[in-house]
């Protein structure tokens, strides 16, 4: 039977194709260069500087076939991120987008996605303070989709959740793809509420809605 341990440093190329199997599509469209970009931001860094908040679904032969991947105190993983992370980009040959390079998402995703890489301070989201300050702590969660409906992803969802009171996080929140319904419809079920503002100058009238993203909260 399938269990959820930590992430061990054997695992790495299994999160790695578990990123790749469950990116968004315009992610996966983009092929394997996209996703090795992105991979870089989403995934990668936080088996490098918060491998005690990685945790892996085994299959129960050692492989795993998800993961949720978890900052608790978001301010803190920024600046780790950059003091660390990017010199170790920098050293893989992952640098900044050129002075002048467009880099806007629809028409130049790979320089989009490097200036995201370099530019950690977005996951801050200065723009709505209250998120940081409400729902320090986040995550990231993916399951290969035969293991999916079974309950796993709420249970590894439980077992940050459990290390996050433990540390006394007040709050957690998520970022997903607004046209990612299967997560809209999953995240409510596990205690989380749509961030109570709306982000995008009432373009959309959602609440938690900022274009083409739906932030996720829920409080400890």
């Amino acid at each position: 039977m399938p269990f959820i341990r930590q992430y061990q440093a054997t695992d790495l190329n299994e999160v790695v194709h578990i990123f790749n199997e469950t990116a968004a599509p315009d992610l996966r469209a983009g092929g394997e260069i996209i996703l090795d970009l992105a991979c870089h931001i989403w995934c990668r860094p936080y088996l490098m500087l918060r491998p005690e908040t990685c945790f892996v679904l085994d299959d129960d032969h050692g492989r795993a076939v998800g993961y949720i991947l978890a900052a608790l105190d978001t301010r803190a993983y920024v600046q780790s991120y950059k003091e660390v992370y990017i010199p170790h980009l920098i050293s893989e040959g992952y640098l900044e987008p050129g002075v002048g390079e467009p880099s806007d998402w629809d028409t130049n995703l790979p320089s989009a996605l490097k200036k995201i890489m370099h530019t950690p301070e977005g996951a801050l989201h200065r723009e709505a303070p209250d998120l940081i300050d409400s729902y320090p702590g986040h995550l990231h969660i993916d399951v290969l989709a035969p293991y999916q409906r079974h309950g796993w992803g709420r249970r590894l969802i439980e077992r940050i959740l459990e290390i996050a009171k433990r540390f006394q996080t007040p709050g957690i929140h998520l970022i997903m793809a607004a046209s990612n319904q299967e997560a809209k419809i999953f995240y409510p079920k596990v205690g989380f509420s749509r961030f109570p503002q709306i982000l995008d100058n009432g373009e959309s009238g959602e609440e938690g809605r900022d274009k083409t993203t739906i932030w996720f909260v829920k409080s400890l």
